[in-house]
């Protein structure tokens, strides 16, 4: 619930990894994916201040509010259905 890019990070390294790799990829995996999110990272902040510089913080909110809605929305469907086809 924290948000993007923290709130991705953890839950999607914990399930893609694990499901994905078997346990000797997952060192290589785990430092790929560390690298990506790092790189998420660093690109979200910068691009989050250039767009509150050209809007303002008040429209920036009134954007990323519907956007945070949506990924939290379309997440539970996903999860619904991974948890389907496990069960």
């Amino acid at each position: 619930m924290l948000g993007i890019p923290h709130g991705v990070t953890y839950p999607l390294s914990i399930v893609s990894i694990s499901r994905t790799f078997d346990m000797s990829s997952r060192n290589v995996a785990n430092s790929y994916f560390f690298s990506v999110m790092m790189l998420i990272g660093i690109i979200t902040p910068s691009v989050g201040g250039f767009i509150n510089n050209l809007i303002g913080f008040r429209n920036m909110f009134i954007i990323l509010v519907p956007v945070i809605i949506y990924l939290i929305i379309a997440s539970y469907f996903n999860i619904k259905r991974v948890n389907k086809n496990i069960h």
